[in-house]
């Protein structure tokens, strides 16, 4: 059960008409909080608490998605953002540069060498997973935030539906 002050604390940020006099609160809409209001105001502030932990752990588990990689070639491949930017310039560079071949550490700390289609595939196959990880993160987000009571949003299962990390 949350404390009182708590919930009326939360509620304050998210009802319109409340008001304060030196962090005293002096105004409820609809006059004085009756127990009524009190245990309604408790039950919204309980499911607010639940969404927002079970999409903490939704971020956590995208984050540990692409931390873990693609695997691409029998090699893993880091998928995070700053992964996928450094691939995708080399890949630029190499074009550029009219390299036949190059070389890309994976997960292991092993030097891989690929030649530009590779490179290509790899950017596009990192790129497009991690986009993959985004969108069901926010299908994941978007479903919990439709739910309307915390046991419904502790037994919603975020682990389903994540994308292939095989290319």
């Amino acid at each position: 059960m949350s404390a009182i002050a708590d919930v009326i604390g939360w509620k304050f940020n998210h009802q319109a008409g409340m008001s304060t006099v030196n962090g005293v609160i002096t105004s409820f809409p609809g006059g004085i909080p009756t127990q009524a209001d009190q245990d309604t105001w408790t039950a919204e502030y309980n499911l607010y608490l639940a969404k927002k932990n079970r999409n903490a752990e939704v971020n956590a588990l995208r984050a540990a998605k692409l931390k873990a990689g693609v695997s691409f070639k029998l090699k893993t491949f880091d998928a995070t953002e700053v992964s996928v930017g450094t691939i995708a310039a080399k890949y630029e560079r190499l074009k550029r540069e009219s390299a036949a071949t190059a070389d890309w550490t994976s997960i292991d700390n092993t030097m891989n060498t690929f030649t530009l289609a590779d490179f290509l595939v790899l950017t596009n196959a990192l790129s497009t997973y991690g986009d993959l990880c985004f969108r069901t993160a926010r299908t994941h987000k978007n479903t919990l935030n439709a739910l309307i009571t915390p046991a419904e949003v502790k037994a919603y299962d975020i682990t389903k539906n994540w994308p292939s990390n095989l290319y």
